[in-house]
């Protein structure tokens, strides 16, 4: 299909890449967003093949609303700045701050957690290799099906969000690397297992303190098996043409 900004891309891709300014005639281009989608997912593109395919503006079903893009910043000192936990600390102090943090934000970032900066570098090495691999070999594992434990696509939630995000994502149950399928991860799957289970450590450790902080036994939170389910998930967030139109989640390398 032709389109007048990108008439070398979209004889390439099965869908239309819009002009910057299609929002206003939309509705009377008739946009079909499952369809477009559909002709998406099909081709297990990804976003990193639409990057190589060279598009110059990006697919409708990645922009989002305005009323989602606005930044609203902090009202009061109070709340200027995520709480930052140094884990080197004695531990009655962590556990105080901790708590203090868990009460008035719900979450917090974490200094000196014992994770070696050298194995932090290798699982991102390696994840952003398993995205550079060619499409064929990536495709494999190519599915929305969330019952398999290794899952790789662009948006798990794809046809229900009101807007895809501009990230591919590797999905990997790592409490027991995948029995349920002969597939070996490519070039990621030691880094992805050594990371798991250095992230576990820190989470049982975590766990304590959390478990102290309400005043019950060390090993409480651990015991009611919250450590249990062990999930790595792996956001590839490529440069992106518009980033005034998509998430501002989707510019960062994120791993959790």
């Amino acid at each position: 299909m032709k389109c007048p900004t990108c008439p070398h891309v979209c004889k390439r891709l099965p869908f239309r890449v819009p002009p910057r300014d299609h929002l206003a005639d939309s509705a009377t281009a008739g946009y079909d967003q499952k369809r477009e989608l559909k002709q998406f997912d099909d081709t297990k593109a990804r976003v990193k093949g639409l990057v190589n395919a060279g598009i110059t503006a990006i697919p409708r079903f990645f922009h989002f609303p305005a009323s989602s893009l606005t930044f609203r910043p902090a009202t009061t000192a109070r709340f200027s700045s995520i709480p930052i936990i140094d884990l080197s600390v004695p531990c009655p102090n962590t556990v105080e701050l901790v708590s203090a943090a868990t009460r008035e934000w719900g979450f917090f970032q974490v200094i000196n957690h014992g994770i070696p900066l050298d194995k932090i570098s290798s699982v991102l090495f390696a994840v952003q290799a398993f995205n550079e691999l060619p499409t064929e070999t990536k495709s494999t594992y190519y599915t929305h099906d969330e019952s398999l434990s290794v899952i790789f696509n662009t948006n798990f939630d794809l046809y229900e969000s009101i807007a895809a995000f501009w990230r591919d994502t590797l999905r990997v149950v790592t409490t027991s690397m995948p029995p349920d399928t002969a597939l070996k991860l490519e070039v990621c799957q030691e880094e992805l297992l050594a990371w798991a289970e250095a992230a576990w450590g820190l989470a049982a450790r975590l766990m304590e303190l959390l478990s102290k902080g309400l005043g019950v036994a060390a090993g409480r939170l651990e015991e009611l098996s919250y450590l249990e389910g062990r999930v790595l998930i792996a956001h590839y967030c490529l440069y992106c043409l518009q980033p005034e139109l998509s998430s501002p989640q989707c510019h960062l390398l994120n791993l959790y």
